[in-house]
């Protein structure tokens, strides 16, 4: 049942036809309203009451704290919505700012659209006890990649995402990537399994050769430094498992 309501107020046409697929892809969300500019976005809120609501921080005619603080002075709102922020700014001042005003999360761009999604499921109260381990799972492994250097703007995060979560779910699937794992995630994210392997691997790649050589050597041990070359997509995919299930 799709019972959790958003509003999504970004002036990018792309990035907001983006996360509308993905919201109405979504078995738990539906998209309430959808805005350009701030005053749009705050009539939306008004006469639809949503549960949650998506803003650019620099979204034109009522930025995106603005907005925030109208939610939290209003006397017709029946309950105050969550609210997410995004932005290409990340200066302490403005997050710190958004958080003191009640802002659950506060997002840089370019970001990964799925993990905007999974954010929007895990602060809203209308989930059971199962899709909600799901989904504090997806956002702990996209912390988890956004450390390592991989841009959540690339396929391969989303991809990356889906592959790190189903493992730890299920680790038999580590013993079936190419047979198993891949075929899954390209069901889920539309795509195939040829795309799901390069996007990967392509996500790794670029992380891979951002980072310095003391970096790799404090993440990686000799049996990937010693050959100068990326672990492959199910070494990395391996480490993050055991990483993340020891934390």
């Amino acid at each position: 049942m799709k019972d959790i309501r958003i509003v999504l107020a970004e002036k990018d046409a792309i990035l907001s036809n983006m996360l509308k697929m993905k919201i109405d892809d979504d078995e738990l969300l539906c998209l309430a309203g959808e805005a350009r500019d701030g005053e749009t976005a705050w009539s939306l809120i008004e006469s639809t009451q949503p549960d949650v609501v998506i803003t650019e921080l620099l979204i034109p005619k009522m930025d995106g704290l603005t907005l925030v603080e109208k939610i939290n002075n209003s006397k017709i709102l029946k309950k105050k919505p969550k609210v997410i922020v995004t932005s290409t700014m990340s200066s302490d001042s403005i997050v710190k700012e958004s958080i003191k005003m009640g802002v659950s999360y506060f997002i840089v761009k370019p970001y990964n659209a799925e993990c905007i999604i999974s954010r929007a499921k895990n602060i809203s109260y209308k989930i059971d006890e199962f899709s909600k381990t799901i989904i504090d799972s997806e956002t702990i492994v996209s912390d988890y990649l956004i450390k390592f250097g991989i841009p959540g703007n690339l396929k391969g995060f989303g991809y990356l995402v889906t592959a790190i979560t189903e493992i730890i779910q299920d680790e038999s699937m580590m013993y079936g990537v190419t047979k198993i794992l891949y075929p899954k995630i390209a069901k889920r994210h539309g795509s195939t399994s040829v795309r799901v392997e390069k996007g990967i691997r392509h996500a790794i790649e670029v992380a891979w050769e951002r980072q310095s050589e003391e970096m790799r050597k404090g993440y990686y041990r000799y049996d990937v430094i010693s050959t100068g070359k990326r672990p492959t997509n199910s070494e990395f995919i391996a480490k993050a498992v055991r990483e993340l299930k020891s934390a």
